[in-house]
């Protein structure tokens, strides 16, 4: 009933079921590693994937502890849609090697998964051809095992690789095309790799242009459609690593409160932000400042997502008052 609901959709339905499974779960090994599966698809799909990931890799780290491996193939790729749907596949990349090992002997409906996830990982990196290789080997298993679900998937895997391809091309040319997330993601994949070329200048020219572009939450408060939360958990992480990045060049450059204000104004629910920008005022001594950093993640977190601040935003609160 559980895996009916969410997949048809209907999250508010799925969450009956979920509370009565967690109320009535065993405490056999593979009654809790069944749990860590059914908790992680079910937290992806309602749009937090990093609490999807952490059940995940709970249970994969149960299986390997009491040597219960039959839901590993379900539970493996949980992970990876968790850092791909957070835009993330330098995370997703470890995972994926593990579900590589052997996959040439694995059933197809496994193979085939694998390279659907591979397909992904390789769109999200900016490697559109690699991208499409895999998304055709996944669509050929499942058209030869013949079932719809994972055909249909692929066939929409694929023409998402052919439309990025093709939207990659007509971003060269302004006078084409233009949309702001194509643009985003395209400056920060600039910034990334003149960052690895050593071009420092140009990564932060990149970066700074890149975070102008983030104007917050993509589509925030539409859920009318389950792709939204999905886009904009991406989106949003892709814009926390752009934050992330351009706030060590400053912190290198000796400019930490620019450094610290990098992207707060865009997301006050990023902890991770406030955490550096309450760091720095407490380097320079404005404790008061500080402590209006926390209040207002406080307050952001709350007002959005009902939640507290994080043990480590707790404790810098805390190192204010030595």
């Amino acid at each position: 009933m559980l895996l009916h609901d969410l997949w048809r959709g209907e999250y508010a339905r799925a969450t009956g079921p979920m509370e009565a499974i967690r109320q009535h779960s065993t405490d056999t090994g593979l009654a809790r590693i069944a749990m860590a599966f059914m908790e992680s698809v079910y937290q992806w799909l309602t749009g937090d994937a990093r609490l999807a990931s952490s059940v995940a890799r709970q249970g994969l780290d149960l299986s390997s502890r009491t040597g219960i491996h039959v839901l590993d193939h379900v539970l493996l790729p949980q992970p990876i849609y968790a850092a791909l749907t957070m835009g993330d596949s330098e995370a997703a990349r470890p995972w994926l090697d593990r579900m590589a090992v052997g996959i040439e002997r694995q059933r197809r409906l496994d193979f085939g998964h694998y390279h659907f996830l591979a397909g992904w990982e390789r769109l999200e990196s900016g490697d559109e051809e690699a991208a499409l290789r895999h998304v055709r080997l996944s669509l050929r298993a499942a058209i030869r095992m013949g079932t719809p679900f994972p055909e249909g998937l692929n066939r929409v895997a694929t023409a998402h690789v052919l439309a990025a391809r093709g939207s990659r091309r007509a971003a060269r040319d302004a006078r084409i095309v233009w949309v702001d997330a194509w643009a985003f993601e395209r400056l920060l994949g600039l910034a990334e790799a003149d960052g690895h070329d050593g071009k420092r200048d140009e990564a932060a020219l990149a970066g700074e242009r890149c975070m102008r572009l983030y104007h917050g939450a993509f589509l925030d408060g539409d859920d009318t459609e389950p792709w939204t939360a999905a886009m904009r958990e991406r989106l949003r992480g892709k814009f926390l690593r752009c934050a992330s990045q351009a706030g060590h060049r400053l912190e290198r450059a000796g400019e930490w409160m620019r450094a610290a204000e990098c992207g707060l104004d865009a997301d006050g629910t990023a902890e991770e932000l406030s955490q550096r920008l309450m760091l720095s005022y407490l380097r320079v001594g404005r404790r008061a400042d500080a402590l209006k950093v926390y209040r207002r993640c406080r307050l952001a977190l709350a007002s959005a997502l009902a939640v507290g601040p994080s043990p480590d935003t707790e404790r810098i609160r805390r190192m204010l008052d030595d």
